[in-house]
């Protein structure tokens, strides 16, 4: 299979093409709906045309949202703060955030260079502003016997300032054939390296990364996905153990995708996605021997249906959030608890008369959620920056 797209995984132009599309088919649908009761309440954030993605706390006072932009707040007030942009590349997008301190946060992302590829992007805020870190860049360079085309960031998480970890993709090409290839860094506290460049088994080309979750420097997780003639295949689990990136075995779930993955202990793994064709939720739980299906629930009306982000808080308090589109076009938020028994919905309102879609999820706190998207309001600039919190998710 050759890939005629070089951006395969673009996650700014897939979200950016879901909400634009979402806006011209819910044009129609002019009127809001009641909403329902929900303990979430809709922060009032900076609306300047933000597409966002993901979302860390530090604190209740020190909270990041990010995306083509970056929002913070420091338990009072939002503030946009500008990224550092690249030459020449307005498109850069952060899709994933990790908080430390106020003075040290760190995002990763990808931006198109000028030959139409992805580049990879790591950025730290410092307290006063974000700048671009240095990183592994393979772009133009073999690895296992391939030309790198691509590399793209999408996921990063931190056990310590000096141990982070960060996940995404690479794409190849090896004589006329293209496919796509899950790698990882680390960051030591003084240098990015590269981890692995794992692959799966079978006839798999196209390996979509979509989230890390470490526990030690001996036990780490990495969501995957595959892609089979064009159309999804099963979402895939990769396990380093000091040593060693191998694909793990996960529970049967056909035409399935992984998005996110948060860890409790290595006994106790949460992964969430979607499956038969984004028609139903997806929740896998690895309890230290196995990755098991978990029953979720998909709301009724819903013809697609998206988990994006997950955090834990521990065994008996997980939260997953994503959107779901109903059969009138549009999106809205979707939050789903795990209470140590079953996973239920938590009813989360949308912002406006169009669509709503939220993707990423934090915690810092039992009873404290923040949950980070967009909206597509009736004005330009149309794409506006979405964000939930609670207090009272006990």
């Amino acid at each position: 299979m050759k890939l005629h797209t070089p951006s395969v995984l673009l996650w700014r132009s897939a979200l950016a093409a879901v909400l634009t599309a979402l806006w011209l088919s819910s044009s129609a649908y002019a009127q809001a709906s009641a909403k329902p009761k929900s303990i979430w309440q809709i922060q009032k954030v900076p609306l300047k045309g933000l597409l966002a993605v993901g979302v860390s706390a530090d604190s209740a006072n020190d909270v990041w949202v990010v995306g083509n932009g970056s929002l913070h707040f420091d338990g009072k007030t939002w503030t946009q703060i500008p990224i550092a942009q690249e030459t020449g590349n307005p498109d850069l997008v952060l899709n994933s955030v990790a908080a430390l301190s106020p003075s040290n946060v760190w995002a990763v992302g990808f931006f198109e260079n000028s030959k139409g590829f992805d580049t990879e992007v790591i950025q730290r805020f410092d307290g006063k502003a974000w700048r671009n870190v240095k990183d592994l860049n393979l772009v133009g360079k073999r690895v296992d016997n391939a030309t790198v085309l691509s590399e793209a960031l999408v996921s990063i998480a931190a056990l310590s300032p000096t141990d982070l970890w960060a996940a995404g993709y690479l794409l190849e090409q090896s004589g006329n054939q293209q496919f796509l290839v899950p790698f990882i860094e680390h960051f030591n506290g003084k240098k990015w390296s590269l981890s692995g460049a794992p692959f799966a088994t079978g006839n798999d080309l196209l390996i979509g990364v979509n989230g890390i979750a470490p526990i030690s420097d001996t036990d780490v997780w990495m969501t995957a996905f595959d892609d089979i003639n064009g159309q999804d295949g099963q979402g895939e689990m990769f396990h380093f153990d000091g040593h060693t990136w191998s694909l793990f075995a996960t529970a049967d779930a056909r035409a399935s995708t992984f998005r996110a993955v948060a860890a409790i202990s290595s006994g106790d793994v949460w992964a969430v996605g979607d499956q038969n064709d984004l028609q139903n939720t997806l929740i896998e739980h690895f309890d230290g021997n196995q990755w098991t299906v978990i029953p979720s629930p998909t709301p009724a009306n819903t013809q697609v249906v998206e988990l994006w982000g997950v955090t834990a808080i521990s065994s008996t308090d997980v939260w997953a959030s994503g959107f779901q589109e109903g059969f009138d076009g549009r999106n809205r938020p979707l939050v789903l608890h795990w209470d140590g028994k079953k996973w239920s919905v938590v009813p989360a309102p949308s912002e406006g008369t169009r669509s709503t879609t939220t993707f990423g999820i934090a915690s810092v706190a039992p009873g404290d959620v923040w949950v980070a998207g967009s909206f597509l309001s009736n004005h330009q600039p149309f794409e506006q920056p979405f964000v939930l919190f609670t207090n009272q998710a006990k």
